[in-house]
């Protein structure tokens, strides 16, 4: 049996162990999907025609998609008039107090406006399937770079697509997809030394300016260093100074105040909401759940945070061996939603993608049969791919952040330990 067929079920068996791992990914996969997209016909199927009420589904998308025609129709700074989005999310009568803020800034505004143009019943699953699309391709890139090319990627694809939270982030048509492939995509690049590519779809994630921290620490832990870094900072740079200038040609500054205005008061809901807390991802959230006021809760948080950026400080910062890749890359996602205090129980599918990227990582390493962190990281790759979806609807009795918080912590932690022992591995090989 040749090296590769041998490695063949491994990228999937990190996650299950053993051969079965390709058998239940295909398995989770379809399920996921299936389910998925059969709630969305049956939702679709039953709304009414466009521009009456009960033609919106009460979801995330709907925020978006009423932002992106209220934009069309009374200009951008209105979205950000609670009001006004109200009165154009004509949900169904039994609905009528819902309420989806849209709070992004002009960019994803900006691009909002092409699903705002369409119906709703046209748009919503048209967004999904296109986003589902572009994180399907974007993650197989980065898990062959992950693998080195030696390991099938399409096992850890899978995986990715059968975690069963993504069942709740298709139906809830979040931006987390689209926000996932381009740091997958962003990701690959930076490994495949394509670095203003790289820097530059890294800097599009922008659009979400709360899950940038820890990406701006990796960044630039990389260019201090090295040129490659460097260039990937600038591009990312100019993507982010693009991304925040050429809206503004189109929604004119006033949207700016509007908009902080319009962030300050959802972080005041959000700070005085128990409820909404339980299904956030952070220590903050678990802190507050724990009975700490808002400031020691953040100060902990903020601690914590510092403790896994300088973490994948120094990972970033040293040389970049090529088998290191899934591991400084995973340990990146996985860390992106511990930097926001209000990181919310979707966004655990960036986790997700970091725990398919070491996956195949582990699959590629010639560490991969030693002791040390990878066999302690095993089984907490598994909980974080199979727990937060299966704990979402639990979220009335359980705290989501009891779990996430210091799971993925620790696998950032162990992850990175994983990196440096690779890199230290491939120096004492390289050495005269």
């Amino acid at each position: 049996m040749s090296e590769t067929s041998a490695a063949a079920p491994r990228a999937a068996g990190v996650l299950i162990a053993g051969g079965a791992g390709q058998k239940i990914a295909v398995i989770a996969a379809f399920i996921v999907l299936i389910a998925a997209l059969a709630v969305i016909s049956s939702v679709v199927s039953g709304l009414t025609p466009d521009g009456t009420a009960g033609s919106v589904y009460p979801n995330d998308f709907s925020a978006f998609w009423a932002a992106g025609r209220l934009a069309l129709e009374a200009g951008p700074v209105a979205v950000l008039d609670q009001q006004q989005l109200i009165a154009v999310q004509r949900y169904p009568e039994e609905a009528a107090g819902a309420y989806f803020p849209f709070a992004y800034p002009a960019l994803w505004l900006a691009v909002s406006t092409i699903p705002g143009a369409l119906p709703y019943a046209l748009a919503w699953p048209l967004f999904v399937v296109m986003t589902l699309l572009a994180m399907s391709l974007a993650s197989a890139w980065a898990l062959r770079v992950a693998g080195e090319g030696s390991v099938p990627v399409w096992p850890a694809v899978l995986m990715l697509l059968g975690t069963p939270l993504l069942f709740f982030v298709l139906v809830a048509g979040q931006t987390t997809l689209l926000w996932t492939a381009l740091a997958m995509a962003g990701l690959a690049a930076l490994g495949t030394k394509r670095p203003l590519l790289g820097g530059a779809l890294l800097g599009m994630l922008a659009f979400k300016p709360q899950l940038g921290p820890m990406i701006a620490v990796a960044l630039l832990s990389y260019g201090a260093l090295h040129r490659d870094g460097r260039r990937a900072v600038l591009a990312a740079a100019a993507s982010v100074l693009a991304g925040l200038a050429l809206p503004t040609l189109w929604t004119g500054v006033d949207y700016w105040p509007a908009w902080l205005g319009a962030v300050s008061t959802m972080g005041a809901q959000v700070e005085g909401a128990d409820e909404a807390r339980r299904v956030m991802l952070s220590w903050y959230a678990l802190a507050r759940g724990l009975g700490l006021d808002h400031m020691a809760a953040l100060a902990l948080h903020v601690t914590l945070a510092l403790i896994l950026a300088g973490a994948l400080a120094i990972a970033w910062a040293r040389p970049l061996p090529a088998r290191t890749f899934g591991f400084r890359a995973g340990a990146l996602l996985i860390a992106v939603p511990m930097a926001g205090p209000s990181s919310w129980y979707y966004e655990a599918l960036i986790p997700a993608a970091g725990c398919a990227l070491i996956a195949m990582a582990e699959a590629a390493s010639p560490l991969g049969g030693r002791p040390g962190a990878s066999r302690a990281m095993r089984p907490l790759l598994l909980a974080a791919w199979l727990l937060p979806g299966l704990l979402v609807p639990l979220q009335p009795v359980l705290m989501l952040s009891s779990i996430t918080a210091p799971l993925f912590s620790t696998l950032v932690l162990l992850a990175v330990m994983r990196s440096l022992a690779e890199q230290d591995d491939t120096a004492h090989q390289t050495a005269p």
